[in-house]
């Protein structure tokens, strides 16, 4: 059964250096955690994790490996519940993932 339990508000350029908002989700999974993201006709999602932050990581590694840069991500939603923008953004530098050996 999948069902969404974070849902992160993601910013950044696309691979045609537009920029744009959107939201990821978050889904519980029966091995895991996934993440699934919807942009103009393309869908990115993860192999499954253990956290949420190593499938977060996954997806912006994704991200960037397919052009996207200057991305930051910011949860906004934990369930149902709205957090109404008081979590922080966490900034992901361009290919700094890659470079970790997080790929």
């Amino acid at each position: 059964m999948n069902r969404i339990t974070e849902r992160y508000q993601i910013e950044g350029q696309d691979e045609r250096q537009r920029v744009f908002n959107r939201l990821v989700d978050i889904q519980r999974i029966d091995k895991g955690y996934k993440a699934v993201f919807h942009y103009e006709g393309l869908t990115f999602e993860t192999e499954a994790f253990r956290t949420v932050d190593e499938t977060l990581r996954d997806f912006i590694s994704q991200l960037q490996r397919s052009g996207f840069s200057h991305l930051r991500a910011r949860l906004n939603f934990r369930g149902e519940r709205y957090l109404a923008e008081r979590e922080p953004w966490v900034n992901y530098p361009d290919g700094a993932l890659q470079k970790a050996g997080r790929t």
